[in-house]
């Protein structure tokens, strides 16, 4: 369509430990990320929807306990999808932006870690800080050179 872009791609990615010969380690420590962006512009109202989806597939994570003993497990998949509206205003000078982050509210995922000086060891990893909102609005004092 004339007004509607997709953006779309996969990515297979590989995680190693340094300490990775001195132990029992799969070769399983690839993953898979998967990301589409579709977008819409409605020329009329001069307003684009956005919306931003990414999946990751299970992630090995290396783990070292307090024995010094390193072990592999892996990360659960998870899913992040944001979205944006941005509406351009008097000959296009004036920009507003209104979105939201993290949709489905990810914050945390099942996976191992060893815990560091400000976290416990644990099943659960933060990787987010839940939903967010937000709104932009922009200003071009100038006007663009048009060829």
């Amino acid at each position: 369509r004339k007004n509607f872009i997709v953006d779309a791609g996969i990515t297979v990615k590989g995680r190693r430990s340094q300490f990775e010969t001195e132990g029992p380690f799969s070769n399983g420590s690839f993953y898979t990320e998967f990301k589409i962006n579709p977008s819409y512009h409605f020329a009329k109202a001069n307003t684009t929807l956005n919306i931003f989806y990414k999946f990751t597939g299970n992630m090995p994570n290396f783990i070292i306990d307090a024995e010094g003993v390193i072990s592999e497990n892996r990360r659960d998949e998870y899913n992040m999808l944001d979205f944006t509206a941005t509406s351009k205003f008097w000959k296009g000078r004036v920009g507003l932006t209104l979105g939201v982050k993290n949709i489905l509210d990810v914050t945390s995922i099942q996976g191992s870690s060893a815990g560091g000086a400000h976290e416990s060891g644990g099943s659960s990893i933060s990787i987010g800080m839940g939903r967010t909102y937000f709104t932009s609005l922009t200003f071009q004092f100038n006007q663009p050179i048009k060829k």
